[in-house]
């Protein structure tokens, strides 16, 4: 076997072996972002969380939100999906903020643009006030 097939046999095996698939469906989502938010909340971050109930709370608010996203002229990419998981997860990891899941999508309205609903804007929240798109300010834990 040459130094190419077996460079070639040996990134297949580190490609097959990794915990993070290069692709993000857009039907496991919600909950692997719940399963990610609540395993950060329950391993130190946030006190007194009942992991079972802390994923049942996400997958519902995901779903829902999911929902009014996919109802707009909005673009999901797997692989961009993916990448973005994992970047969150890495803030999660620190007891950061998960992201808003609007950020998971291309084609929103930039922040500073009119909007009328929340789903429309790429950082996930249209003011009440002033009806444009500003970045949502989601909280790992929650008072």
């Amino acid at each position: 076997m040459g130094l190419l097939a077996r460079s070639t046999c040996l990134l297949f095996l580190v490609a097959a072996c990794s915990d993070d698939p290069p692709f993000q469906p857009i039907d496991t989502l919600c909950d692997e972002l719940a399963e990610d938010i609540c395993d950060a909340r329950a391993g130190g971050c946030c006190a007194g969380v009942d992991p079972a109930s802390c994923v049942q709370g996400e997958l519902t608010r995901c779903e829902a939100e999911l929902t009014t996203l996919e109802a707009e002229p909005l673009q999901y990419d797997s692989r961009a999906a993916a990448a973005k998981r994992r970047a969150a997860r890495t803030v999660l990891d620190s007891c950061g903020a998960p992201p808003a899941l609007a950020s998971f999508f291309t084609g929103g309205l930039v922040d500073g643009t009119a909007c009328e609903r929340d789903a429309q804007c790429s950082g996930g929240r249209c003011t009440v006030d002033s009806r444009v798109c500003a970045p949502a300010t989601p909280t790992l834990c929650t008072p």
